[in-house]
């Protein structure tokens, strides 16, 4: 496996659950205040998004199996409820 010096320097931080020289002080995703546990759980680029992402492609390439050619789009649809505002959070859709 190979990593880039950032992503060497974050596992080695969560393997041994202390401070690294060098480590950031603010979140890349949502600039928040930077540690180990908002690592794990920022929802902009945390594990939560990573996860949800894997686990995503994993459905959508059985789907293509199981459908039919052209039945399955990996695209990300927005889904908004009458009244609601631009802007603001929205259901989305994985495939």
């Amino acid at each position: 496996m190979n990593l880039s010096p950032d992503e060497f320097r974050d596992a080695m931080t969560i393997r041994y659950q202390g401070r690294v020289r060098g480590e950031k002080s603010r979140c890349e995703g949502c600039r928040g205040r930077w540690s180990l546990q908002h690592a794990l759980n920022c929802p902009v680029r945390g594990l939560p998004t990573l996860r949800h992402d894997e686990v995503n492609r994993t459905w959508a390439s059985l789907a293509v199996e199981a459908y039919p050619a052209g039945a399955v789009y990996a695209k990300e649809l927005i889904i908004r409820e009458e009244g609601e505002v631009q802007g603001c959070p929205a259901l989305r859709g994985d495939f």
